[in-house]
């Protein structure tokens, strides 16, 4: 257990923007494109040029609760609006829920659309659609329209003027004395400069009647024309509506409204992992610490199994890393932060299971509570409970990543389903440890640019390889390494013909250069570390083709000089950890011939470094820091060899003394253990005495060598002392 004081729970951080689930404005959409939605912003906009005098259009945004219609309305919007001053559109707003009354939608559609239409275009044109508007708003209240009849058949209650006045009984005005007000409107938008596009949003909020009555109202008004709309809605949740108001067939019903279609991509793996950074990096710095051993690492292994998966949705990640900033002072220094967030998504997002645990641990961990009296073994008590576990597992909305999730956390549960158990490891502070599993409980109570045709010819045409890993950008590493490892269990074994030289190629791509600008805009958290997801696809590679292969592609890894990122973490996790890193490790490195391997990554690591490639490389400080751990007497003459190829040493100490990372003032520098295997302090400090004599030496550079003359860490960013 940590010895690190615990923090009071009621002292809770300033909740971040990020956790409050706001929608983001267009402007920030296209600023800094979080949710990888504005590529589909500008296909929406492109689709709304069909609107033109001779026609309306009805384009519908579909996707679940969460999924950022919203943000993708206002991304439209911004888009419509950079358009050139001639063909830019008046834009409208509609949102039904805020009107609070079905009988009065219609009314304050017409209305609203007519008095926007004069406060957007004040021109002599602009002000006749608006009365135009008006004397059709006049003509009825609400129009019971009856799918598949006549939109104007029946009309009911005495009409009132939107904007106050009174006018005659709806019997003055007979069904075709209607058609002829639409008819005038129809005209008058027809003549009308501009297009008008209306933007409806919230129909997933409004009561089954509610909804009919504003799927109705779109039919009737959706053929005008110079006029499109775009209707933002789940369109399950609308399917579901029309049924339990009886309307016949809903669901094809929708196809009889909307023309266009657009069901809102899946949240890439490139913006998910820019959520969740940035959702960990609003929580309070003291959350952040290093209480435990490896932390950092379990944060990317708990993302890849089961947050990857369960985390669909931006929403999803706020609300659960909304909970994270609710418990986790509580739990601050006796849970390692990664398994903290995965209970806490386990709460949020399989709360069938969460219940489960938070009333029955011992379905999990077995006998949780020691009171010196056990009659069964823990590994027996978890397998007896496998049923009612299954049961609660399969009435989640993602059956199989909840499943992947619970057994990562929790090792006996891997066993009792027949699953090769997570090691539990020391120092993590896992969920499975039985007091703090107990904590926890007490206190719980509170579209990818990647393309699969890329995928597979990377994996199945080795000559198509290098001209693939030439066109993948920062953005775009992530998903294609993402897809490679998703794509590996659809083929035959047999498909592999080159194992090694596929293997070889992915760890190549990680010091290439989309992986270096991946590594370089991650945060020193980095949520998936791309060294760490390209080993996880590489023994996926090896474990679904010969395991037998396992050994002779670590051999080749440790000896390519091309590869040192890879390299060097699949060394640390064969040689310098004595448990297995991962249920699905096949790829380690044989013990026999531990020294003739490491001699050779060493090799590799000096040419990296007299030449400078090192510097080049994803993760630079972690190559330095594995060959502190596997080798220390190696460690000298990479010292030695930096120093011949550039005697100021600049840049090899902004690697070798990198140390932490925070969201106040980001990258700190400092003298850890490793950095004295590679030189002596005493000459170390001299040197970076002789270095802060020169005026051109600036920060970060100037930090890391204050680091060394101070004994303390400090900022890259201006000296000042980490605290």
């Amino acid at each position: 257990m940590s010895s690190q004081p615990k923090t009071d729970p009621s002292s809770l951080a300033e909740w971040s923007p990020m956790l409050v689930d706001r929608p983001l404005t267009g402007h920030e959409v296209l600023a800094d494109d979080k949710f990888g939605r504005a590529p589909f912003a500008r296909t929406v906009a492109n689709v709304l040029s069909r609107v033109s005098g001779a026609t309306g259009l009805v384009v519908s945004i579909e996707g679940v609760w969460g999924s950022g219609k919203t943000t993708t309305l206002s991304a439209v919007e911004e888009v419509l609006r950079g358009e050139p001053v001639e063909t830019r559109p008046l834009i409208v707003h509609f949102n039904p829920w805020l009107v609070g009354e079905r009988d009065a939608l219609l009314r304050q559609f017409l209305g609203g659309l007519a008095s926007q239409v004069k406060l957007g275009d004040p021109s002599k044109d602009g002000k006749r659609v608006a009365k135009q508007l008006k004397t059709y708003a006049r003509a009825f209240d609400v129009l019971k329209l009856i799918p598949g009849a006549e939109p104007w058949a029946s009309i009911v209650k005495s009409a009132v003027d939107t904007v106050g006045d009174a006018v005659g009984s709806i019997a003055d005005y007979k069904a075709p004395d209607i058609e002829v007000h639409k008819n005038a409107v129809a005209e008058r938008l027809r003549r009308f400069k501009r297009r008008i596009i209306v933007m409806i949003d919230d129909m997933d909020r409004l009561f089954p009647l509610e909804v009919f009555e504003m799927i109705r109202i779109i039919k009737a008004v959706g053929d005008l024309p110079n006029v499109g709309y775009v209707v933002a809605w789940d369109p399950k949740y609308v399917r579901e509506a029309l049924s339990s108001v009886s309307v016949p067939v809903a669901s094809t019903y929708l196809d009889k409204i909307v023309q266009v279609r657009l069901p809102l991509p899946s949240l890439p793996s490139s913006a998910k992992v820019r959520l969740i950074d940035t959702a960990i990096l609003s929580l309070p710095p003291e959350a952040r610490e290093g209480y435990f051993n490896r932390g950092e690492e379990r944060l990317s292994l708990v993302y890849y199994h089961g947050l990857r998966k369960l985390l669909e949705q931006p929403r999803d990640i706020a609300r659960v890393f909304a909970a994270v900033q609710t418990i986790e002072p509580g739990l601050r220094g006796e849970l390692v932060l990664s398994d903290i967030i995965g209970f806490c998504t386990l709460m949020v997002l399989a709360q069938e299971v969460f219940e489960l645990l938070k009333t029955q641990p011992q379905m999990f961990v077995g006998e949780y509570l020691d009171d010196g009296i056990k009659l069964r073994k823990n590994s027996d008590i978890v397998k007896a409970a496998s049923a009612a576990r299954e049961k609660a597992i399969k009435a989640c909305r993602n059956p199989s990543a909840v499943r992947e999730l619970v057994q990562f956390l929790f090792p006996l549960v891997a066993e009792a389903d027949g699953e090769m158990a997570w090691p539990s490891g020391k120092g993590h502070g896992h969920l499975c440890n039985p007091a703090r599993l107990a904590i926890a409980l007490q206190l719980s109570v509170v579209d990818a640019d990647v393309s699969y045709v890329s995928v597979r010819r990377y994996l199945l045409e080795p000559e198509a390889r290098e001209g693939i890993g030439l066109s993948l950008s920062t953005e775009t590493f992530l998903d294609f390494l993402d897809q490679l490892g998703d794509f590996v269990g659809l083929l035959d074994a047999l498909d592999f013909g080159d194992v090694e030289a596929l293997c070889l190629a992915i760890a190549r791509l990680v010091d290439g250069a989309a992986g270096v600008g991946h590594a370089r805009n991650l945060t020193s958290l980095r949520t998936v570390r791309p060294e760490v997801l390209a080993l996880h696809v590489i023994d996926s590679i090896v474990r679904h083709s010969a395991l037998t292969s396992g050994k002779h592609v670590a051999a080749s890894l440790s000896t390519d000089f091309h590869c040192l990122s890879v390299a060097s973490y699949m060394l640390v996790r064969s040689y310098a950890t004595e448990e297995e890193e991962g249920r699905d490790a096949v790829v380690v490195a044989e013990e026999g011939r531990r020294e003739e391997l490491i001699a050779e990554f060493a090799r590799s690591l000096t040419l990296a470094t007299t030449s400078g490639k090192l510097f080049d490389t994803a993760r630079p400080s972690s190559i330095l820091w594995a060959l502190s751990r596997v080798s220390p007497p190696a460690c000298p003459q990479v010292f030695e060899a930096a120093k011949k190829s550039d005697p100021s040493l600049d840049r090899f100490a902004l690697a070798l003394l990198s140390s932490s990372y925070d969201s106040n003032k980001g990258e700190a520098f400092s003298v850890t253990d490793d950095v004295k295997n590679y030189v002596s302090l005493r000459d170390l400090k001299a040197h970076a005495t002789e270095r802060l004599r020169d005026d051109n030496v600036t920060f970060p550079v100037k930090a890391a060598w204050m680091s060394v003359v101070t004994d303390s860490a400090r900022y890259g960013v201006d000296g000042t002392e980490q605290n």
